[in-house]
């Protein structure tokens, strides 16, 4: 591991080590037979000067690609544009939510130093401010939210998700929002569909029943508007007949 996003340029670096290389000098020049091939042991590499500050070149040119300070998640993109809309359709966050968006970006760092890989391999930003405007506490939820999940994070195994879900009750417990109840399973429609065959007609009669005298204000509309345009289409045939 060079660096990581918060560690900025590290100055260990191994430097290159020439000795598992081999080379060839291929001679381009027209012969009679076949080009020249001069081969050159590695080790003797190490004393050309050229090659030598290439490869130092090369190293630094490297080195400008990582940055030498913190990413500052507060001006990411995506974590602006869902406040922003969140502000706009006037659900600001709440500074429980402000408190869990810091937190799994502290968190998202704790699993890259265990995984010892970049925090932006573990996942995006921009998920992670869709975590604390949403808040979900269960997998599914979290599908709805973002479908593909991050792959170290969905692995089955390493408890990341879990300890995600314990950071965003804790933040729902302080806004006193309850956790949302879990969706039903395909099991649990199966169990309903079944009790709902094994009904009979009386029962079924009794159901209806109940349902329009619940509702019993739509069906008589339902029946007056049926009425009316019935008397309707019988004036409209009674005058063709006479006429």
């Amino acid at each position: 591991r060079a660096c990581n996003e918060e560690d900025g340029i590290e100055d260990d670096i191994a430097p290159l080590d020439l000795d598992q290389f081999s080379f060839e000098n291929v001679d381009e020049t027209p012969n009679d037979d076949e080009n020249t091939i001069t081969s050159f042991p590695a080790k003797d590499l190490r004393m050309n000067l050229a090659l030598m500050r290439v490869i130092s070149s090369s190293q630094d040119k490297c080195l400008i690609l990582w940055k030498e300070k913190p990413e500052d998640h507060s001006r990411d993109k995506a974590f602006v544009s869902i406040i922003t809309q969140a502000k706009r359709k006037g659900k600001e966050w709440t500074p429980s939510q402000w408190t869990l968006y810091d937190e799994l970006v502290r968190w998202r760092d704790a699993v890259a130093v265990r995984e010892e890989i970049l925090s932006g391999f573990v996942c995006d930003l921009g998920f992670l401010a869709k975590v604390a405007n949403s808040r979900p506490t269960t997998r599914i939820e979290l599908r709805q939210i973002q479908y593909h999940l991050p792959l170290i994070l969905a692995e089955e195994g390493t408890g990341y998700l879990n300890e995600m879900f314990v950071m965003v009750r804790t933040s729902r417990v302080e806004d006193h929002i309850e956790a949302i109840m879990s969706y039903p399973s395909y099991e649990d429609w199966k169990g309903q569909y079944a009790r709902h065959r094994s009904k009979g007609p009386v029962q079924w009669l009794e159901e209806a029943v109940a349902y329009i005298g619940s509702n019993w204000i739509y069906f008589a509309g339902i029946v007056t508007a049926a009425a009316a345009t019935a008397v309707i289409a019988s004036i409209e045939i009674r005058n063709k007949n006479k006429g």
